[in-house]
């Protein structure tokens, strides 16, 4: 009986961490900007955790159950931005099965139970030169700016 009882002992804390050991604690992610050739920051809880310069290209993240904040740059345009989405690792449910609560409770501690969005892509808007002649023209004609 002691033999079984160690045998399931080891084998609870082998497989302890499903998410963990399976999909691991951190991945890759895409990151795509229109146009290309733009310098991604990323940050999670104000903390920047990763540079893409220049896109399009890939960075390694840690999983976490917070989204990621982008910040995308590129000269001539707008700045412009998204999120990264942490959604749930359905590999975790596998600690119902195996791991009981000692695999939830590792999996929650090394980020594993999360997984971020594959990919982003960030549509940035190209600034265009004002023609001051045109607005002096339209404030005498109209009174205000066209739109």
């Amino acid at each position: 009986m002691k033999f079984l009882a160690s045998i399931y002992l080891a084998w609870i804390i082998t497989a302890a961490g499903c998410a963990t050991i399976t999909t691991g604690t951190s991945q890759v992610v895409q990151v795509d900007t229109e146009p290309t050739g733009a310098i991604c920051r990323f940050s999670r809880l104000d903390e920047e955790i990763g540079v893409v310069n220049p896109t399009p290209g890939m960075f390694h993240v840690d999983k976490s159950i917070y989204p990621l904040a982008a910040a995308c740059n590129k000269d001539g345009f707008y700045p412009a931005g998204g999120l990264l989405n942490s959604n749930y690792q359905p590999m975790t449910m596998g600690n119902v099965l195996f791991g009981g609560i000692v695999g939830v409770i590792v999996d929650s501690a090394s980020g594993a139970q999360s997984i971020y969005d594959a990919s982003i892509k960030v549509t940035l808007k190209k600034i265009e030169p004002v023609n001051l002649n045109q607005v002096i023209d339209d404030i005498k004609r109209n009174g205000t700016i066209k739109p």
